[in-house]
Order: structure tokens, then C-alpha cells, then sequence
């Protein structure tokens, strides 16, 4: 994606300097593809995003309910057990 934009920033700087003449066309086909390019990058971006939190929401319950659960489980003595299953 950012190779595309790369290649056409370099065309308009280019064109830029040979004419003067394409300036305002060649800024809005850049403007007008970065938007489009944008859609399609933020929506499955922020899709993945939302994986992420809930994966890592499932990871720190789980820890922070151990941490609760820590006198219980050497209250009956099942902290190998708990060792073995976990981790």
C-alpha cells in the first residue's frame, strides 16, 4: 500500500516539475486514492483490533482470577495441581 503511495507522490513531484499544467489533476487522483486505500485499511484494522482486546481481556481475567484464588488453592493444597494444569 505505502509502496503505491510512494510511487505516485514520486510521479506528481515529477510531473511537477516537467509541467505545471497537471499539478492540480495528478493531487486529486493522490488525494482520492489515499482515501480509498484508507477505507480498506482501517476497517479490517480495527476488526483485528477488536480480536486483540478480547484475546488479551480473556488472558488478564484468567490471571487476575488466579491471583484471587491464590489462598484458596494453597488453602487446600492444590497448588501443584493448579502448577500442573496451567502452566
Amino acid at each position: 500500500m505505502f509502496l503505491i503511495l510512494n510511487l505516485m507522490l514520486g510521479i506528481l513531484i515529477i510531473a511537477m516539475y516537467v509541467t505545471w499544467g497537471f499539478v492540480l489533476p495528478l493531487i486529486l487522483i493522490y488525494l482520492f486514492y489515499v482515501y480509498r486505500l484508507s477505507k480498506l485499511f482501517f476497517k479490517p484494522n480495527d476488526f483485528v483490533k477488536r480480536l486483540h482486546m478480547k484475546q488479551e481481556s480473556i488472558v488478564t481475567s484468567f490471571f487476575l482470577e488466579s491471583i484471587q484464588g491464590l489462598t484458596v488453592i494453597r488453602g487446600f493444597g492444590k497448588t501443584k495441581e493448579f502448577i500442573k494444569i496451567y502452566f
